[in-house]
């Protein structure tokens, strides 16, 4: 089990959803995200969602001067994020990400691909290592087959 799966588990399908929320639109404010879960017609529990989110190191606040926070996803929230996507889709076995991979960030200190092509559900043709299917190659030296 990866480290994006142990921290899915661990959310409330509350908690995921303002997850959700925080990756659908950067640099939310608190209030913000209150209105946009209220337009949602749920109870979300904005706060303690938040707090235990932000407790995970799953959303970050930044402030700028005297302006309110702005949320924002972390390395491990975009993980989170993008892993809840790859396993939404229908496969019998979904490709997991590697240390490092969080199919949103480069992977620090890796130039080009991986060696295993790796697809990710939510980004068609890309493997986890963020290299697109056609510059993949193999550990043979073959180009990647769709799968």
């Amino acid at each position: 089990m990866n480290v994006f799966s142990r921290l899915l588990n661990k959310l409330s399908d509350k908690e995921l959803e303002v997850l959700l929320l925080i990756h659908s639109s950067t640099n939310l404010t608190v209030q913000q995200l209150e209105a946009a879960a209220d337009s949602k017609g749920k109870d979300l529990s904005v706060p303690e969602s938040l707090g235990h989110l932000i407790n995970e190191d799953l959303v970050q606040v930044k402030v700028f001067g005297n302006d309110a926070g702005a949320l924002n996803l972390s390395w491990l929230g975009y993980g989170v994020v993008n892993w809840s996507r790859q396993i939404s889709e229908p496969a019998s076995r979904p490709a997991e990400p590697r240390q490092g991979e969080n199919g949103e960030v480069p992977p620090v200190g890796r130039m080009g691909a991986c060696d295993e092509y790796r697809p990710i559900s939510f980004r068609p043709g890309y493997c986890w290592c963020l290299v697109h299917r056609s510059e993949h190659h193999t550990s043979n030296g073959l180009e990647a087959a769709e799968p």
